[in-house]
């Protein structure tokens, strides 16, 4: 038993990267990502671009250019989807990273591709911006992208109303929903599909009755028949 258990270590430590080398990646990986972030402040991965295409970058920049102060989103890997060594780090802890390789003050915004990791950190820039990431993740509908929910953050940071919008999402959020919502009966197709289950049941009633009176009709005419 104990030689099995000698062979699963020796196997398990080969798949484990020594934690030097992992940090090593790491660093390598978010100097890269400030270099990137330096020449350019929007930065999409590279394994993202089937999600987030060009056009989607170019929305994401033009929502944030019309701010009052710098902002640097990295739209990022999912950290369990990222190589080896990089996956440490959380949303706060890479903007912290991220700022404090490039130095400038500013927004630094870090999300995935669906957004469900949106994390703002204000550096030298208005608190209330970190307020309007939150706001914009609260209200985040069904099937929003990042794209969307970066152009919906870039919308309440420039209203000025951040900490009104918060309260307004976290409330909406936190509302027990329809009956007609938790059962699906909202959604376009399973309308369509009860209005033909009503149309149906509706023919089927309307047969059962013209089956009835016909039945009851023959029934009184054979009674008069033999009457």
């Amino acid at each position: 038993m104990w030689r099995i258990a000698a062979v699963l270590g020796t196997l398990t430590a080969g798949l484990v990267a020594p934690p030097a080398a992992a940090a090593e990646v790491e660093r390598a990986w978010v100097d890269q990502l400030a270099e990137e972030l330096a020449a350019d402040p929007v930065h999409v991965s590279d394994h993202l671009l089937g999600h987030i295409p060009a056009a989607g970058e170019r929305r994401i920049a033009a929502a944030v250019a019309g701010l009052d102060f710098p902002v640097y989103v990295a739209v990022v890997p999912t950290a369990s989807s990222r190589p080896a060594g990089t996956d440490g780090l959380d949303g706060e802890e890479l903007a912290a990273a991220l700022h404090g390789r490039i130095g400038a003050d500013g927004v630094y915004v870090v999300t995935d591709a669906r957004g469900i990791g949106l994390t703002a950190r204000a550096y030298g820039a208005p608190p209330e911006a970190e307020t309007a990431a939150l706001a914009a993740w609260y209200g985040a509908e069904d099937g929003e992208s990042a794209v969307e929910l970066l152009e919906d953050f870039a919308e309440i940071a420039a209203s000025g109303q951040a900490e009104q919008r918060l309260e307004q999402a976290r409330e909406a959020a936190e509302a027990p929903e329809p009956w007609t919502e938790r059962a699906g009966l909202d959604r376009p197709e399973n309308q369509a599909f009860l209005a033909g289950t009503a149309i149906g049941a509706a023919a089927t009633v309307a047969l059962v009755l013209a089956a009835r009176i016909a039945y009851r009709a023959r029934s009184r005419r054979a009674a008069e028949r033999h009457s």
